[in-house]
């Protein structure tokens, strides 16, 4: 999936290797991009709520760092009668990497938003970032070596979230 723009999946917090390299796998087949680990993501201030057992979204989400859209590259220069004008910008070079299409954190927690008992993500399609409930998405079946569809699934409705999509099923924030 050499240049295209990939998913980037955050942990949040310590995730077991095994569960997050299957996830990658299905996502990958699921999404059609490149489905990358990212770095960790560290418990926002205030974000856990020990009474609850649960994290609060919104926070979380916040600490998703936003994928901004690369902006286009300079027009060429302005020629005049074969000449180029003298004050024309020089055409600027693109970087070799396309900019992450999306970034999803996966927490091993479950998440929950004010008013609500439990969400099973939130996305914000402005900045193009999500925040998934691994424990919404099934536990992975440890004789096969599998995780459920679900997780696929889950990671396909984020991603699909950060673009805007309503048909995600993706609260949006």
């Amino acid at each position: 999936m050499e240049g295209k723009p990939a998913v980037i999946l955050h942990p949040v917090g310590p995730l077991d290797r095994e569960e997050m390299d299957a996830i990658v796998r299905q996502a990958r087949r699921a999404i059609g991009l490149a489905v990358e680990v990212g770095a960790e993501i560290a418990f926002p201030p205030g974000a856990l709520d020990s009474r609850r057992g649960q994290i609060l979204a919104p926070r979380l989400l916040a600490a998703v760092p936003a994928t901004v859209e690369t902006p286009p590259p300079p027009l060429p220069p302005i020629t005049y009668g074969g000449a180029v004008a003298a004050s024309s910008p020089t055409v600027a070079s693109r970087p070799a990497q396309p900019a992450p299409f999306a970034r999803v954190a996966v927490a091993d927690q479950d998440l929950y938003a004010p008013g609500q008992e439990f969400i099973f993500a939130l996305a914000d399609a402005k900045g193009r970032r999500a925040v998934l409930a691994r424990p919404r998405c099934g536990r992975s079946r440890r004789s096969t070596g599998r995780t459920t569809g679900s997780a696929a699934r889950a990671t396909t409705s984020s991603v699909a979230g950060c673009a805007g999509s309503l048909e995600a099923g993706v609260p949006q924030a």
